[in-house]
């Protein structure tokens, strides 16, 4: 089993593209902070008979939150996946 905790401080950075030049600019959103939890889990099945085995799951959960910088006013964004499998060995 892994369990990881992530803060992050969100900095926008937009790509400007001249004839000349490539080079990054401030954005137009405010300050920000990106939180992650992730949970990674993988049980050997051999208990229950399927030997060689393994039931592995992938969780992960996100907030995000920014202000508009024009109305001081926060945004923030939550959301959750994972994906789940079983392998067998041979």
């Amino acid at each position: 089993m892994n369990l990881t905790l992530r803060f992050s401080e969100v900095v926008d950075r937009v790509l400007v593209v001249t004839d000349d030049d490539i080079f990054d600019a401030p954005g137009n959103i405010g300050d920000g902070r990106r939180n992650t939890l992730a949970l990674d889990v993988s049980l050997p099945l051999d208990g229950i008979g399927f030997h060689g085995g393994r039931l592995t799951s992938s969780m992960q959960w996100r907030r995000s939150r920014v202000t508009d910088p024009r109305r001081q006013h926060r945004t923030s964004g939550a959301g959750a996946g994972g994906r789940r499998g079983m392998t067998t060995g041979s």
